[in-house]
């Protein structure tokens, strides 16, 4: 989404959250806001690159009704800025990829199976005894 030009008749909007301090976004706005790593601002930039990474294609779609291939776009965009946020996590923590994950199976998906392959080996018995 294109920057708009800023002038002194630009209009702003506030987004602000209250979080307690012994909480677990306490401990994340603490970190963004007081980090040695980094200057508050940056901080600031940081948590707002994030959440803007997940919620720009919903906004997208829903505030500035845009068609559906600009919209695909934007959240293909989105995906690979949570990837690089992801690749991030990944390397600073030591944490692998895994490899690529089989979707879950439901329990009548599994129920399905066992009740299909049993049908073929009925069938397979009775057609071999003949």
């Amino acid at each position: 989404m294109p920057t708009p030009q800023r002038t002194k008749e630009t209009r702003r909007i506030q987004f602000a959250y209250y979080a307690y301090i012994n909480d677990a976004l306490g401990d994340v706005f603490s970190y963004l806001l007081r980090s040695r790593a980094h200057s508050t601002q940056e901080g600031k930039k940081m948590g707002i690159r994030a959440i803007s990474a997940f919620w720009k294609p919903f906004s997208a779609h829903s505030v500035l009704n845009l068609n559906e291939q600009e919209v695909k776009l934007i959240a293909r965009t989105s995906i690979e800025e949570l990837e690089k946020q992801i690749e991030l996590i990944r390397t600073t923590f030591g944490i692998e990829k895994p490899a690529k994950q089989v979707s879950q199976l439901t329990q009548t998906d599994i129920e399905n199976i066992v009740d299909s392959c049993v049908r073929r080996r009925s069938h397979q018995s009775e057609t071999s005894s003949f």
